[in-house]
């Protein structure tokens, strides 16, 4: 496996496209696993890239069966492990990253910290989706998790602006110290991505001709993608930043009160594009993440393997999150871009330039 797979990214607000973010994941479009045994593949990517880990996996792992290898992957499997994996991922940036990015002087980390250590997924064995939805209930929401996605999918935006202004626990008060600071979102020209609308043959040959992981390279356009844009989203897509923590706490409840006979929000797939190519995509709580997957002569190792992550659309430096920060002005300039940071959520390490430039 290559060795240079440390990134961050560095935020200029006001600055304009493409110079206000610099850096990335080095990975990007590069070959990775290179004479790797092909069963060894998913391991191996689950522990490169561990913060998402379980979608590296299962990714890789729906590329080798589409490459005819043998893989584990049955659907209700997948849909659990998936459907908790997200979840999972969901809480962690709402109880760690928002109360430092959005409101780090309200004195509320300590009251989410402690709400994320009663998180029933952070207890081992299988989940109880009925102690997850009593604690999203309970510790965070202060009302019933249902009730508020139903609100949520009725009014989006309005009622979130109504909820956090009840002020309700620490995590209405969080989004309501958050509000003012709201940035609009430019989504004119952008192009959504989700697995519904995945062009396998397309991608592939992108990704095979691309060497730094541009989204451009392929979409022709910027392209973002993420809960809030996925084909089975339960609202219109938020037209600002601060809209977008809805659209993540609104997934949250839906997978949290799923019923037994509801389809999982969340798709996966996988397509053979060439002899010993597939392309495979899961969408996982940050947006779709995209494999790309070659086998050598023998069909049995791996000759190259290239990833593209929400981040590299997402924070792309002329995708809507540099679109976004390029228009910051004044003095809420750093508190409007660490709303940004949370309502796109990279992947990576950020530093976040003050006015004179330096960060």
């Amino acid at each position: 496996m290559s060795p240079n797979l440390a990134g961050g990214l560095h935020l200029y607000p006001g600055r304009p496209v493409p110079t206000g973010i610099v850096g990335g994941r080095p990975v990007g479009g590069v070959a990775l696993g290179s004479g790797l045994a092909a069963v060894s593949l998913p391991d191996a990517l689950a522990a490169v890239f561990n913060l998402c880990g379980h979608a590296h996996r299962l990714c890789s792992q729906q590329a080798l069966q589409a490459l005819a290898l043998p893989m584990a992957c049955a659907d209700d499997e997948v849909a659990s492990g998936l459907r908790r994996e997200t979840a999972l991922e969901h809480t962690r940036r709402i109880g760690l990253d928002w109360p430092r990015l959005l409101a780090p002087e309200a004195g509320l980390h300590g009251a989410a910290i402690d709400a994320l250590r009663r998180c029933p997924l952070n207890a081992p064995g299988t989940v109880s989706w009925a102690a997850l939805s009593g604690w999203l209930s309970n510790e965070c929401l202060r009302m019933p998790a249902a009730q508020w996605l139903a609100r949520w999918q009725r009014a989006g935006v309005s009622w979130l602006k109504g909820w956090s202004a009840g002020r309700e626990g620490w995590l209405a008060s969080l989004l309501h110290e958050a509000q003012p600071a709201d940035v609009d979102l430019p989504w004119q020209g952008a192009q959504a991505l989700h697995a519904g609308n995945v062009d396998a043959q397309r991608l592939d040959a992108a990704m095979a001709a691309a060497r730094d992981g541009d989204c451009t390279a392929w979409a022709g356009r910027p392209v973002h993608t993420g809960h809030w844009c996925r084909a089975s989203a339960q609202a219109p897509a938020p037209t600002s930043a601060w809209g977008l923590l809805g659209s993540r706490l609104a997934e949250l409840a839906q997978l949290a009160t799923l019923e037994p006979t509801q389809p999982l929000p969340l798709a996966w797939g996988a397509q053979r594009t060439g002899e010993r190519s597939a392309i495979a995509w899961v969408e996982m709580a940050r947006g779709l993440l995209v494999h790309r997957v070659v086998l050598d002569a023998t069909g049995t190792r791996v000759a190259q393997c290239q990833v593209l992550a929400p981040t590299d659309w997402n924070w792309h430096p002329e995708g809507v999150a540099a679109q976004a920060l390029a228009a910051l002005r004044g003095s809420l300039q750093g508190v409007q871009a660490r709303l940004l940071v949370a309502a796109f959520d990279p992947c990576l390490a950020v530093e976040i330039a003050r006015e004179d430039g330096h960060a």
